[in-house]
């Protein structure tokens, strides 16, 4: 027979377990929304030859700065109605897509993978693979930046699951057979 009370601590620990995984998924999201925000600089600036870091994030119709407070992902857009908000010049809603797909891929790579390492390597992949289809999209071409990344993230990794060698000979025929196209 179950103790006076037993009935409330179960309910309280189920509250607390649904609170704690709603704060998770919410801290989750608004990583994932930063690092779509930053992709969106990826996207941008890597096949321009422009540096991810300087100078900061600006206009591009009237070239103003634009400025922290209205470079809030997702937030910023949804306020500033999806416009600049100097000239407000509309924004591509590429960029409020990039940062959705980043804050989605994020819980979807922490929630689908039970370790961590395995999550975050998700993690680069998923986003490694939104940057390479924005610029082939736009460009048509694959940084060199990205694959080589990959690649490398694909050989350290290996080293844990015990497959260097097949790494290493995936890796080598997969840039042959990019090399020849």
């Amino acid at each position: 027979r179950p103790e006076p009370g037993h009935l409330q601590r179960l309910e309280d620990d189920a509250t607390l377990m649904l609170l704690v995984t709603l704060w998770w998924l919410l801290f989750l999201t608004a990583v994932g929304l930063c690092l779509g925000s930053f992709l969106n600089v990826v996207i941008y600036r890597l096949p321009r030859g422009k540096s991810l870091i300087r100078p900061g994030s600006q206009c591009g119709s009237c070239h103003n700065p634009i400025r922290p407070y209205h470079n809030i992902p997702l937030l910023s857009w949804l306020l500033l109605r999806g416009r600049f908000a100097d000239c407000r010049t509309p924004i591509s809603p590429r960029y409020i897509g990039v940062e959705i797909l980043g804050g989605g891929l994020t819980v979807l790579a922490f929630y689908g993978f039970s370790e961590p390492a395995q999550s975050i390597a998700a993690l680069w992949v998923f986003l490694s693979l939104v940057a390479v289809f924005f610029i082939d999209l736009s460009h048509r071409i694959i940084p060199d930046e990205i694959s080589i990344g990959g690649i490398l993230l694909g050989l350290i990794l290996s080293l844990w699951t015990g497959s260097f060698v097949g790494a290493l000979i995936g890796a080598a025929v997969g840039a042959l057979s990019l090399y020849l196209v």
